[in-house]
């Protein structure tokens, strides 16, 4: 029973860290609009329009709605 809990424990942390929020955030610098998440990529293949929140892909020059990146992310 103890080495159950003990276990049980143990593991629980691994399956916390496991639960992490996905967050994106729109940048906009001089005339390109980009959207840039939390687990590394850039882009959003093109959903913000389809989802409502309006946040581009890679959009310049900004507010003509042509979109140049689909999604891209850093290789390790």
């Amino acid at each position: 029973m103890k080495r159950l809990l003990l276990v049980l424990a143990c593991a629980a942390p691994l399956g916390a860290s496991w639960a992490q929020s996905f967050q994106e955030r729109s940048t906009s610098a001089g005339q390109a609009r980009l959207t840039v998440t939390n687990v590394g990529t850039f882009g959003n293949a093109f959903r913000g329009y389809r989802d409502g929140t309006g946040m581009p892909s890679c959009e310049y020059p900004a507010g003509s709605g042509t979109e140049h990146l689909f999604e891209s992310g850093i290789w390790v």
